[in-house]
């Protein structure tokens, strides 16, 4: 996985993970994979205040209005606003630290101790950063930390220990109370809505519902489409500190 900056051309971060024989791959998991390594990226540059991805179904649900997932919470909740691109051009640095990465570490031997390879993996990034040349924006081929040395000084610096402090989930519950999400019920009046299954009731069978979300009761309301009369309110259990950052409040 790598993290670039698409303003400077700082290499923000590129983490390894065995994926399995060719004939099993698997994706890098959410908590002990992507989670952990932005928490890494934060831990050495400090919170951004965009992170801009594709739409990976870890990060981003598919279909019509789709409930925002975990990633896009946290992110809210420490503050980060989470853009998704449209067209894979919107992330052409990013594009283009893969095609360096490839071509300066693919094709070497770095064996199967993959703490040693993430050890060399970073040396190489602090090279890109630090020593070799960039077509980074205004870099003209100096090195991104040259041109811009201040981004060794975090604006919003991050630690694990802290996260806790840093994350408040005021700010994902405002978040959520701007969206809209429609959901058709099925013939006993049930319909999905993130990872749970709701019931509607058969009287609102096999019509569209409308989703949102009221922060002076902090649940989510449920309506029928031609009508203002709330017919659920709930708040699930994903709605947590803990189900979102991964970690256990003292």
């Amino acid at each position: 996985m790598n993290v670039a900056d698409l303003a400077t051309g700082i290499k923000i971060g590129s983490f390894v993970h065995p994926a399995g024989s060719a004939q099993k791959r698997h994706l890098i998991p959410w908590e002990e994979g992507i989670q952990a390594d932005f928490r890494v990226a934060f831990g050495r540059w400090g919170l951004p205040d965009r992170i801009r991805t594709d739409k990976d179904r870890r990060l981003v649900a598919p279909g019509e209005y789709p409930v925002p997932m975990l990633f896009t919470l946290w992110l809210v909740g420490l503050g980060i606003s989470h853009e998704i691109i449209q067209r894979v051009t919107q992330n052409g640095g990013v594009e283009r630290f893969h095609r360096t990465w490839e071509a300066r570490l693919l094709d070497l031997a770095l064996g199967t101790d993959w703490t040693a390879i993430q050890d060399y993996v970073n040396y190489e990034v602090w090279r890109m950063n630090a020593v070799l040349p960039s077509r980074g924006r205004n870099c003209r081929r100096r090195p991104p930390l040259l041109v811009y040395p201040e981004a060794r000084t975090p604006r919003r610096s991050y630690s694990l220990k802290e996260e806790l402090d840093i994350f408040q989930l005021e700010r994902v519950e405002t978040y959520l109370s701007k969206g809209r999400w429609l959901r058709r019920t099925s013939a006993c009046g049930q319909f999905r809505f993130h990872s749970d299954l709701l019931n509607a009731r058969t009287p609102y069978a096999r019509q569209v519902v409308m989703i949102t979300f009221d922060l002076e009761t902090h649940q989510f309301q449920v309506r029928s489409a031609v009508s203002d009369d709330v017919i659920l309110s709930f708040r699930p259990d994903w709605l947590s500190v803990s189900v979102i950052t991964g970690l256990e409040q003292g």
